[in-house]
């Protein structure tokens, strides 16, 4: 069966000094999903990629009684939305390298304990072109852009894709970038920007622990939009034992909605945790490429 889904990507741009930069251009493209049938598509009012709630039912926590929130909050280093560093629950905040404030926001991170910092990597998409990592990049130049990039991510414990519609599609690029991003020892989760993504099974192939976001919590801005994926999150917490949800720093009413649910939360045993806590928690029932949790804990130190 052919499934098509349309995909709204915003775009970057570069300002003459060679720092990414907000960009207002949208466009929609129409692609084919040829995995979308490995998950459960949970969304009942939109075929945008970006609104779906996306489960894979094989993989679930082994936990008993606790949930898992892994939260991201995504592009990091545009703005100086720094009050979500005060947040008392655990985020895994996404720092986009080469933005203008990306190194302040590093250096915030690193100055708590509560919050883990994640590099949200730039990745070509169908509307942008060749951006971070784009289609026919050498391993020379991957190689050259995360060494530059981990010279200042002091601490950092994993990442993301930022875009990526069209990096995260082509299995041979994919491929090639994780051969190189496993020599960092940090973890990586698909975004998931579009339905064929071979980001989770190419970066599993090269022993890398990984995760797929479940949910996106801020595309859509309202505050009644945010409290349903919110919702969302809490359903599929409950049906599997943990949620990867993907919000941004540059959502405004974001952290106040946040706090609004911290009764709900701990009504249902919600908790937040760092990303590479719940790796070392080894409370996954699957296999990550023969990895084993004294190994995880290695790359950690």
């Amino acid at each position: 069966m052919l499934i098509i889904i349309t995909v709204l990507m915003i775009s970057i741009e570069r300002d003459t000094a060679g720092n990414i930069v907000p960009g207002d251009n949208t466009s929609q493209e129409n692609i084919n999903t040829e995995t979308a049938s490995q998950y459960e598509l949970m969304s009942s009012n939109s075929n945008d990629i970006q609104s779906q709630v996306i489960i894979n039912p094989g993989i679930k926590t082994k936990a008993k009684k606790d949930l898992y929130f892994l939260l991201i909050l995504d592009d990091a280093g545009f703005s100086k939305n720094y009050e979500f560093l005060d947040y008392d629950r655990s985020l895994n905040i996404s720092v986009i390298p080469d933005t203008y404030f990306a190194k302040e926001w590093i250096k915030k991170i690193n100055k708590q304990n509560n919050h883990e910092l994640m590099m949200h990597i730039p990745m070509s998409a169908y509307s942008i072109g060749l951006k971070g990592i784009y289609d026919g990049i050498s391993l020379e130049k991957i190689s050259f852009l995360l060494d530059k990039w981990m010279l200042y991510f002091a601490g950092v414990k994993g990442a993301n894709n930022h875009q990526g519609s069209y990096a995260t599609a082509n299995r041979t690029l994919m491929k090639r970038f994780f051969s190189v991003f496993k020599k960092y020892g940090l973890y990586f989760v698909d975004s998931i920007t579009i339905g064929n993504t071979k980001a989770y099974t190419e970066s599993k192939r090269a022993g890398i622990f990984a995760l797929q976001r479940h949910i996106f919590l801020d595309h859509i801005r309202s505050e009644s939009f945010i409290r349903q994926q919110l919702n969302s999150c809490i359903r599929v917490a409950k049906q599997i034992g943990f949620v990867v949800a993907i919000g941004h720093v540059t959502t405004p009413n974001l952290l106040n909605i946040l706090k609004s649910y911290d009764n709900e939360f701990k009504r249902c045993n919600i908790k937040f945790l760092k990303i590479s806590d719940f790796f070392a928690l080894n409370f996954l029932s699957v296999s990550y490429g023969g990895m084993n949790e004294n190994s995880w804990h290695r790359n950690l130190m």
